[in-house]
């Protein structure tokens, strides 16, 4: 018994480092004034974590970057889009979408649906863990026709990302595409610098601030607007749909038990 309380004490003391790198991140970063997302929300769900390290991510880019998160744009379709991070800078808009999926992602650059798959044991059998998200590359088109309507058809070069948190595998022929770029997070830094260097620079400082104060009254999105977008999004997707968001910690039962642990181990090393 006591083993178990030595690897919860270390389970629990990781995950209290890793919350406190976390957090001098986020004290360090614009993230929270631009999102409205608090520390809170951040270490508690993964995909606003996903969101927040690319947003670090651009943050470090050399440049003059202008940076916006969570923006929740009308479509002419009755529709509407939550585009997740636009960074926009001299040579155009790049378009972010993230995902924090991670095991085996499977998917065709047409399908509608994608899956990703988890496989676990339970009492020496194999069970699979199927879970179904929207195609990102069709999601975030739809995210770059709704920022060329806010911008009235102003000719302006937009670039797809697909960032992916930590995938496993990629059973898909997505990578073949040439009007999305799908990587991992780790090497999206990298990445963004190559493109930025061999890119013409298309836009001047002026246009770069005007298409930003366009773009950031969609920021900021009050709680009826996210009502509205939840309401519509159930409408107008796909019946084969089925998004999990990010896990939080009090959902979480393995934290907890794992804590739980902890804190009778203390407990037991006080009376004894």
């Amino acid at each position: 018994m006591e083993d178990v309380y030595i690897v919860a004490v270390i389970y629990v003391c990781y995950k209290l480092l890793d919350s406190a790198v976390l957090y001098v991140k986020y004290s360090r970063s614009n993230y929270g004034c631009d999102s409205d997302n608090s520390f809170l929300k951040v270490v508690s769900n993964r995909a606003c974590k996903a969101e927040f390290l690319i947003y670090r991510i651009l943050e470090g880019l050399h440049g003059n970057n202008k940076i916006l998160t969570n923006l929740y744009i009308s479509k002419a379709d009755g529709s509407m889009v939550e585009i997740e991070l636009v960074m926009i800078n001299r040579a155009g808009v790049y378009v972010i979408e993230s995902k924090d999926k991670s095991a085996t992602i499977s998917g065709n650059k047409n399908d509608i649906v994608w899956t990703n798959s988890r496989i676990t044991r339970y009492s020496g059998s194999k069970r699979v863990r199927i879970q179904r998200f929207l195609n990102p590359i069709i999601q975030n088109k739809r995210h770059i026709e709704a920022i060329r309507e806010v911008l009235g058809g102003r000719p302006v070069d937009m670039f797809s990302y697909i960032v992916w948190g930590n995938p496993g595998f990629f059973h898909t022929d997505f990578m073949d595409t040439s009007d999305t770029v799908i990587i991992r997070r780790k090497e999206l830094k990298y990445s963004l610098e190559d493109d930025l260097l061999s890119r013409p620079e298309v836009l001047t400082e002026y246009e770069v601030e005007e298409i930003y104060k366009m773009l950031e009254c969609y920021t900021h999105a009050d709680s009826e607007t996210k009502k509205a977008y939840k309401r519509l999004a159930k409408k107008h997707l796909p019946a084969a749909f089925k998004e999990t968001r990010g896990t939080k910690i009090w959902k979480n039962f393995f934290f907890l038990l794992i804590f739980i642990f902890f804190i009778s181990y203390l407990v037991h090393l006080y009376f004894i």
